[in-house]
């Protein structure tokens, strides 16, 4: 996960376009989704004593160029050690950028700054987080009220069932799956590319020829109206 958005990073850095920055974003989204944790380092009291250090006596480091400050997230222990040495924590990513957003004098945050360095701006990170809002889908027969979200582990029984059966439904042109939560109640969501036929009958025709997963979980259907951040493409008719 960490590589994949290292290398869209760089894919960035050479060409500079909307494009590869939405692949950074994108690989940025997953990363918040999954819950990473990222190491930033922290300014201690130069008389604290071990164990008597409170929380509220801890602080940020703070990362300037001049010009703006900015919070620090490494991805690794080894992306830290590449510096000068430092007292650090673990905190998850998400956490680290709401707290960039409301610290006064915080332009944003800048990762693994001693080597691939990437300055996320506070505007990008509200980029982010509108994207993270925009990602609910309006799904087949269910309720308002839910989100998508990464699967793990994987349903391999319900993406070899899908490989194996679309091509017998020829209208079925590309199938997304990702987790949906509705109300609480997981199930997993295909969002099906298609074309030449009314929507009802071909759900209607793909769960009846899909198995209930192994699991007995629920198989909801969406039509395909964009990218989903969460979705990972298990099927293409290449015909």
């Amino acid at each position: 996960m960490i590589k994949t958005f290292k290398d869209r990073v760089e894919l960035f850095r050479e060409d500079g376009t909307g494009e590869s920055l939405v692949e950074v974003l994108k690989a940025l989204d997953r990363i918040c989704e999954s819950g990473y944790r990222v190491i930033t380092p922290i300014e201690v009291p130069e008389d604290a004593q071990a164990g008597e250090v409170m929380p509220e006596e801890v602080q940020l480091q703070r990362l300037s160029d001049g010009n703006s400050a900015y919070l620090v997230a490494f991805t690794t222990m080894d992306e830290l050690k590449k510096g000068p040495e430092s007292a650090a924590y673990y905190t998850d990513l998400e956490t680290l950028m709401n707290t960039a957003l409301e610290a006064p004098a915080i332009e944003g945050i800048v990762v693994d700054p001693w080597s691939s360095s990437f300055i996320f701006r506070n505007d990008l990170i509200q980029t982010l987080f509108r994207v993270q809002e925009q990602k609910k889908v309006s799904a087949h027969d269910v309720s308002d009220n839910f989100f998508v979200h990464a699967l793990s582990p994987k349903p391999l029984d319900l993406i070899a069932s899908v490989r194996e059966r679309m091509p017998y439904i020829p209208e079925v042109k590309r199938v997304f799956l990702t987790g949906l939560n509705n109300d609480g109640t997981e199930s997993y969501l295909l969002i099906v590319d298609f074309e030449g036929m009314e929507m009802g009958e071909l759900f209607a025709k793909i769960l009846d020829t899909l198995p209930v997963p192994a699991n007995g979980m629920r198989i909801d259907l969406t039509p395909f109206a964009g990218d989903v951040p969460t979705a990972e493409l298990i099927y293409e008719n290449v015909f």
